[in-house]
């Protein structure tokens, strides 16, 4: 916790007194924070979940659950047009990165058992780190195939107007 207090007061005051004096940044800061607030939340759900057993495992758990749906929610849709520009040149992304994310993840969570085991703090803030890097990464990735798998054609800016339209309708 205190390595992601770190980075994130690093550069967070600086875009909430950017947001505070420009109305278009603060629509922006909006709309991205409400998904999330809603990823927060069930950081906080699998922690208070895992926590009666064990506060280290839950709170790496949370980690997990945050890093996964971050990567998913904000990185996997960033990947997927990276990866649809690239591809325009024969070279796929995510089946050259996909191998080694998976490796950093199964090094991490090795690396989280270990230091656990041996109850060293400083490897375990670096082994967490880890892992949560490591599990962005890999979700992100895997967020770019199932958009492939879906095949959103955004080709036709109207269409995809009108598709993101339909998903992103709300109901009473």
């Amino acid at each position: 916790m205190a390595t992601f207090n770190a980075w994130y007061y690093s550069w967070a005051p600086s875009v909430a007194y950017a947001a505070s004096t420009n109305p278009f940044a603060y629509r922006v800061v909006q709309v991205t924070v409400v998904p999330l607030l809603g990823i927060l939340y069930a950081s906080y759900y699998t922690y208070a979940a895992i926590a009666p057993f064990n506060s280290e495992v839950g709170a790496i758990m949370a980690g997990v659950v945050a890093a996964s749906l971050i990567g998913l929610v904000y990185l996997a849709p960033v990947a997927y047009m990276t990866n649809r520009i690239i591809r325009r040149n024969r070279f796929t992304l995510s089946r050259l990165t996909l191998g080694p994310s998976l490796a950093w993840l199964t090094a991490s969570i090795g690396l989280c058992v270990a230091a656990y085991t041996f109850a060293s703090p400083t490897i375990l803030a670096a082994a967490t780190s880890s892992l949560v890097l490591s599990t962005l990464s890999l979700a992100s990735l895997l967020g770019t195939r199932a958009l492939a798998y879906m095949q959103i054609p955004i080709t036709n800016y109207a269409n995809t107007a009108l598709l993101l339209k339909r998903f992103t309708r709300t109901y009473p």
